[in-house]
């Protein structure tokens, strides 16, 4: 009986294992969590999320939102984007620049095309050139989608480990039709 070996490396296929510039962090204790008063509703549509440390507004940054009022799902997302708004410069004891607040902005957008009360919640992930990336890794998918200062369109990276479906990648645009198909019918929690 001959044993099967795996070759090493093993390939390189979701966006985390394609680079290595995703970095999964830690909290810091110098770092102050968002609160609620950190959380302001001005008027319909719009958040306004002020970061403060110490007392003190470090920064302001406002959100346009689709629906009112607030999804559940929404707020749970708003808050993890605007905690990854607390990385300071070099967060990742390197020269990572801080996060930039247009990617939370396209991460979110791009959510509220897909997310319901009901879908799975995506892992919050900085990346190393201040973009954000949304992981799913459940249900036997990986999915994921990388919004970058440069890219803020959003690159999706989908796996099947089931082998019902092809794997893919490329643009959020031109796989809108496949997204909407795998958050009603893959991440679904029922």
């Amino acid at each position: 009986m001959a044993a099967s070996t795996a070759t090493w490396p093993w390939p390189r296929r979701t966006l985390t294992d394609r680079r290595n510039d995703i970095t999964t962090i830690r909290s810091e204790p110098e770092i102050i969590g968002l609160t609620s008063r950190d959380v302001i509703h001005p008027k319909p549509g719009v958040i306004k999320l002020q970061i403060t440390e110490s007392g003190q507004v470090t920064r302001q940054i406002q959100f346009t939102v689709p629906h009112t009022p607030l999804p559940t799902w929404l707020k749970r997302d708003i808050e993890c984007g605007g905690k990854l708004l607390l990385l300071p410069l070099g967060w990742n004891r390197q020269a990572a620049p801080p996060i930039d607040p247009g990617t939370i902005q396209s991460a979110l957008d791009t959510l509220c095309l897909f997310m319901t009360e009901s879908t799975a919640a995506p892992q919050w992930t900085p990346t190393q050139e201040g973009g954000v990336q949304l992981d799913w890794h459940e249900r036997g998918i990986d999915l994921e989608i990388e919004f970058t200062p440069a890219y803020a369109e959003g690159h999706a990276v989908f796996i099947d480990q089931e082998g019902r479906e092809p794997e893919w990648d490329g643009p959020v645009s031109q796989h809108l039709e496949r997204l909407l198909r795998i958050f009603r019918e893959r991440l679904t929690l029922e």
